[in-house]
């Protein structure tokens, strides 16, 4: 089992063998903060939404909510469980590490946006962002990543 992820290790795709691969993961939280600022009308925020954990794999980590099946093209970072993000679509940004070891953030033309860090203009469509490790997106009524190296 992978220390990462818990996952069987030949599923999760951390590389076990080279010592200097560099691993990310996403942490995904309800962030209150992000939750006040929008403020939408008739959405509650989950008081039992617990912290998720995901390890990002080589290529694109698509964000967002499958449909409840078993589909290949569901997202890497699924969302859809309960509680779910009333403002996380089928698809929002994409995750990818890089061969450099660091990781960028792109979102793929979300209808509510993407957001890094305390600004408050999303992040540009179809535009790579490099994130640092610890760096927080916010996306949806109340989503944090939180994306970490490990």
């Amino acid at each position: 089992m992978c220390w990462l992820c818990a996952t069987p290790s030949e599923e999760c795709g951390y590389d076990f063998q080279s010592p200097n691969v560099v691993a990310w993961e996403a942490v995904v939280a309800a962030d209150r903060a992000q939750f006040d600022r929008h403020s939408v009308p008739g959405v509650n925020f989950p008081v039992d939404y617990g912290e998720r954990r995901f390890a990002l794999l080589e290529g694109e980590n698509r964000i967002g909510r499958s449909r409840g099946q078993p589909d290949e093209d569901a997202p890497a970072i699924d969302l859809a469980a309960p509680p779910a993000d009333p403002g996380i679509p089928r698809l929002h940004p994409v995750l990818e590490p890089d061969e450099n070891g660091g990781c960028t953030l792109r979102d793929v033309g979300s209808t509510n946006g993407t957001f890094v860090g305390d600004e408050v203009a999303p992040v540009p469509p179809h535009t790579d962002v490099p994130l640092a490790d610890g760096d927080r997106v916010h996306l949806g009524a109340w989503t944090t990543i939180t994306v970490r190296r490990r």
